[in-house]
């Protein structure tokens, strides 16, 4: 499904701010380096698939729901499962980045035990392992 939604062009809305999924981590300098896209092809970013934003009728995938974070760039900023895929090191930085910005205003809350502090102290220091690869 998701490469299906990889190979439909975007709107040309977001074509036109194709740099918007990177900014969405509020990243430093050396993730505003990342290229626009492989081969220059742009493709429609879900940027939050996980099973429970995916609907399952009789072993078929009928929706995939929240498409609030839509973009448009490169692929490789919205694989969840793939093959052999080639310079993921500043998407792995990113997408770090990214999940510390979205959850940080979340921790403490009583639904969500599992969200720390500690936790996030985790996916920093994983994404910048994958920031030092990528330079």
């Amino acid at each position: 499904m998701q490469a299906r939604f990889h190979q439909t062009p975007p709107p040309a809305v977001l074509r036109e701010e194709s740099r918007s999924w990177i900014d969405r981590a509020e990243p430093d300098d050396a993730l505003r380096r990342i290229p626009l896209a492989a081969d220059g092809e742009i493709a429609l970013l879900h940027l939050d698939d996980h099973p429970m934003n995916v609907l399952v009728d009789r072993g078929k995938i009928s929706a995939v729901l929240d498409w609030t974070n839509v973009r448009a760039g490169d692929s490789r900023a919205d694989l969840a499962v793939a093959g052999q895929v080639h310079g993921m090191a500043p998407f792995y930085a990113w997408a770090a980045a990214f999940m510390v910005r979205d959850l940080a205003p979340r921790v403490g809350r009583p639904d969500l035990p599992w969200l720390t502090e500690d936790l996030l102290a985790h996916v920093r220091a994983w994404g910048d392992e994958w920031l030092a690869w990528s330079m």
